[in-house]
């Protein structure tokens, strides 16, 4: 083998201008004037391009697909991580109300009605540090994404549509609303 081939081993290569190729019968030399036909036609060489253009678009939106996946999941394990004590929390809530609740019906100078204001507390800081926040809604302007109206009433000292008194708290857990306020809404 010359040198010339063994670096072109494996390799498809075409006669230069003026260059003889041997074959079974003659020797055939291939001058610039002639002019050589692809084995494809043009036609095959578009189509063949085509495809591999469609095929590589194909590959760029499926690739862009995955990431959009990609994306969506890391998103959804994010919430369902942030998110994952939301019915734990909302059944503790109830509790903070009883306890409320019980502070009201006590006089202030029983040394119990200290004790279960610790406890509430307590349980207030604990809810705070997890996310939980209460949201004041006495004065504020009536907003359905936040407030559950109990009642309608007239009233001298507010506006119209302002809620004038809170029945239960409105809390939010992270950036949701964990449970409306129930309220009472000026006519």
């Amino acid at each position: 083998m010359t040198e010339k081939r063994k670096k072109n081993k494996g390799k498809k290569t075409f006669p230069k201008k003026d260059e003889f190729i041997k074959t079974e019968n003659e020797d055939v030399k291939i001058s610039s004037a002639e002019s050589v036909e692809s084995p494809q036609g043009d036609d095959e060489i578009q189509k063949t391009v085509t495809e591999k253009h469609d095929k590589n678009e194909k590959h760029v939106r499926l690739l862009a697909e995955f990431e959009n996946f990609r994306r969506r999941t890391a998103r959804e394990k994010a919430d369902l991580i942030q998110y994952s004590l939301n019915d734990f929390l909302k059944s503790l809530i109830p509790i903070i109300d009883d306890l409320q609740r019980t502070l009201d019906s006590i006089d202030k100078d029983n040394p119990v009605h200290d004790g279960i204001q610790m406890v509430k507390d307590k349980f207030v800081n604990v809810l705070g540090k997890n996310g939980v926040k209460t949201f004041d809604s006495i004065g504020e302007t009536f907003d359905p994404e936040l407030h559950d109206a109990m009642l309608i009433q007239e009233s001298d000292k507010f506006e119209s549509q302002k809620v004038i008194q809170e029945f239960e708290k409105g809390y939010y857990y992270h950036d949701k609303i964990l449970r409306h306020a129930r309220v009472v809404v000026a006519k």
